[in-house]
């Protein structure tokens, strides 16, 4: 498959564009009003897929800059999730990839957006950017190098094509910032039901910490009690034992004694 793509391109490549896209003088003076200031973004809309694909690349739409003989070129791979920049300038070509991470082979693209910001070339699709390549030299910088600039755009005509200087702009026409309004939105949303769970989190927390530092406290109150009652228990033993003790030694005094006068009783006789 990548064998396939590398062919396509190569075919692209060294075959006159017009025979494979079509020139759209209106969309290359276009082009050329806004690279004169700087930025510029071209958008695509309603990418539909091909029915019964013998061949997975499909070109976008190729910027050719003659005079200094360099040409940016897109392609849309949907079996590899891909979009390919390749970069031909004096024979040699450059690719690039950019991911299309929930593109399938089906489905249709509502919006891809190329933004062309100095030395950076971003892609834009359903309204997220998701991908960012640095070049050499900026659109408007190569347009500018010649003396007598020129630029020209070739372009599959069933994609309605749109060019803007800036990126709110561009994904404006999609209904973007409606999309990312209703995001923000939700994402408030969840953020505040998240932040109400997490105060009922804490405070349960702090309940069950309330909880525990009362029984704690009690429990240690209840300590100078159960030492109390424990002292008064062994003082009551202890009484009980001296008593006996007593009453043992009182007992053998008795006995003591009344030898004593049978002893003496005898003595007299």
């Amino acid at each position: 498959m990548r064998i396939l793509r590398y062919f396509c391109c190569f075919l692209f490549l060294n075959l006159p564009v017009a025979d494979l896209l079509t020139l759209d003088p209106a969309a290359s003076s276009l082009l050329e009003h806004y690279i004169k200031n700087k930025d510029v973004i071209i958008s695509l809309k309603h990418i539909r897929p091909r029915r019964k694909l013998s061949i997975s690349t499909e070109a976008l739409f190729v910027i050719d800059l003659p005079k200094i003989k360099h040409k940016i070129s897109f392609f849309l791979n949907r079996v590899e999730h891909l979009v390919t920049m390749d970069i031909s300038s004096n024979s040699l070509t450059v690719s690039k990839s950019f991911l299309l991470p929930y593109n399938n082979e089906s489905s249709t693209i509502r919006s891809l957006a190329i933004a062309f910001h100095g030395k950076q070339i971003s892609l834009y699709i359903e309204c997220n950017e998701v991908s960012v390549h640095s070049v050499e030299k900026g659109l408007s910088q190569l347009y500018l190098q010649s003396d007598t600039p020129s630029i020209k755009l070739f372009r599959e005509r069933k994609y309605p094509l749109y060019f803007d200087g800036s990126i709110d702009d561009a994904l404006s026409r999609g209904n973007c910032h409606r999309v990312r309004k209703n995001g923000n939105k939700k994402l408030l949303k969840n953020k505040t039901h998240n932040k109400d769970r997490n105060k009922r989190q804490e405070n349960k927390r702090n309940v069950k910490i309330s909880d525990l530092y009362l029984k704690q406290s009690d429990s240690e109150n209840s300590k100078p009690n159960l030492i109390s009652n424990d002292i008064s228990n062994q003082l009551k033993s202890l009484n009980e034992n001296l008593r006996q003790h007593n009453e043992r030694i009182k007992k053998l005094e008795d006995i003591i004694k009344h030898y004593e006068r049978q002893t003496d009783y005898k003595k007299f006789k």
